[in-house]
């Protein structure tokens, strides 16, 4: 190989390691833009779904634009005459 060759050769490496880098992680960029919740998941899962097929890269891509939905956590507490009530029939038996 000549010396224009392997110069050649290694700038068109170079090129293709720097375009592969900027698309896998483009998933996690754009979800850690939006804030969202999950953005290291969908970091990783582009970064796996490249390499290992279009499909995860995909995936990571159309999570990071859905908005995540909201969930309302409600804590109940129990009330005295139910526990009242259970303790009262432990001895009936």
């Amino acid at each position: 190989m000549t010396t224009a060759g392997f110069i050649t050769l290694l700038v068109l490496l170079t090129i293709g390691a720097i375009v592969f880098i900027e698309i896998a992680g483009l998933p996690g960029r754009e979800a850690r833009k939006r804030n969202h919740p999950s953005a290291d998941a969908i970091n990783l899962l582009g970064w796996l779904g490249l390499p290992l097929g279009v499909f995860g890269w995909l995936v990571a891509m159309v999570w990071a634009h859905m908005d995540p939905i909201p969930i309302k956590v409600i804590q109940v507490q129990p009330s005295e005459s139910v526990s009242d009530e259970t303790d009262g029939n432990a001895g009936d038996e």
